[in-house]
């Protein structure tokens, strides 16, 4: 175990404690036992500092930082600035992980001499899952990625490069002074805050990805964590500042490595605003949230004219020429259907 680098694994927590004894045993359990568990209490107002400090009494693996409530991104940069691993993963306190994940990245990662390695994902519902595969084995550069993107497979790479999902070099995060460089914006505060720092470290990953099909996160989806969505009640919360942030990294990261085409670099982003849409659309009408106005015209077009997000196409016109129950039957099918 002293011959293996460590690994450090950050675990944001905020009102998880039905979660987070799942979250945190899973983590203990990998068979890679070289490992740090970064537990942040962002002012959790349940027991979770409480369970985290149980935890850290009884494996000193485990460090737990009782932070006053700064927000998710807060949480990350605390975990990434007090971090001594040679590479880092972050953990959802109310996901769970299997066994063999940062054992299997990790050697993704040495037998490929790459900055990132990233796992396909189980999605949970409350009455569902689906399994969110990589879409190509393989390593894999940010200038190949960011063409895929462009080459009408954004939707299937978007899943498959994630920060849940990865393992990251710390060198490929840091500055020649060892401080962090990559970090999470804490102006996104739920809004995008996770893309921005994929878009982020893909600008830095010089040696490339590494996507292997095994499916070792599994990402439970809470139906409150869609509430943020339903507050907007209006597809105007895709035009505010922070979406437009998020946006203009991906266009910074397309820009960098694909410069002789920001023609269509620029039009892959309008489409995938108008995608944006789309997706708030689909959550509402999933979790029953009212809303008020109907798809536009103009979004419904773009996606429809636009060759990046094939999916999102079906979605468009389910949502504007169906009514509203045979959409969620049909997605339940379609769930059901992937879960085999």
């Amino acid at each position: 175990m002293k011959n293996q680098p460590l690994i450090s694994i950050i675990v944001p927590i905020y009102n998880a404690e039905p979660y987070l004894r799942r979250c945190i045993d899973s983590i203990l359990a990998q068979t890679r036992r070289n490992i740090e568990v970064m537990l942040i209490d962002d002012g959790s107002p349940d027991n979770c500092g409480a369970i985290c400090d149980e935890y850290a009494e009884r494996d000193r693996r485990v460090r737990v930082f009782h932070n006053p409530n700064r927000g998710v991104s807060n949480a990350r940069n605390t975990g990434l600035d007090a971090s001594s691993g040679e590479f880092i993963g972050f953990v959802d306190s109310d996901d769970f992980i299997e066994p063999e994940m940062y054992e299997k990245l990790y050697e993704a990662i040495r037998s490929n001499s790459a900055d990132v390695a990233c796992c396909s994902i189980k999605v949970i519902a409350d009455n569902f899952y689906r399994f969110s595969r990589v879409a190509k084995c393989g390593k894999i550069t940010p200038k190949e990625l960011c063409e895929k993107y462009l080459s009408g497979e954004y939707e299937s790479y978007l899943r498959s490069v994630g920060m849940w999902n990865a393992l990251l070099s710390r060198k490929m995060l840091q500055r020649e002074d060892g401080t962090i460089a990559v970090r999470f914006d804490e102006s996104l505060p739920g809004k995008g805050e996770d893309s921005a720092f994929v878009y982020d470290y893909l600008a830095a990953a010089k040696n490339g990805i590494v996507l292997i099909d095994d499916v070792l996160y599994n990402y439970f989806r809470r139906s409150e964590n869609a509430s943020s969505l339903s507050k907007a009640r209006n597809f105007s919360a895709f035009d505010d500042p922070h979406v437009r942030n998020v946006h203009s990294r991906l266009t910074a990261v397309m820009t960098q490595y694909l410069p002789e085409r920001k023609a269509d670099i620029s039009n892959f982003i309008n489409s995938l605003e108008a995608n944006g849409k789309v997706q708030f659309l689909h959550t509402a009408i999933i979790f029953k949230f009212p809303v008020k106005e109907r798809l536009y015209f103009r979004e419904l077009r773009t996606i429809l004219q636009s060759t990046h997000f094939s999916y999102a196409k079906y979605q468009a016109l389910l949502q504007y020429f169906f009514p509203k129950w045979f959409y969620r039957w049909t997605f339940k099918m379609y769930n059901k259907f992937k879960a085999k």
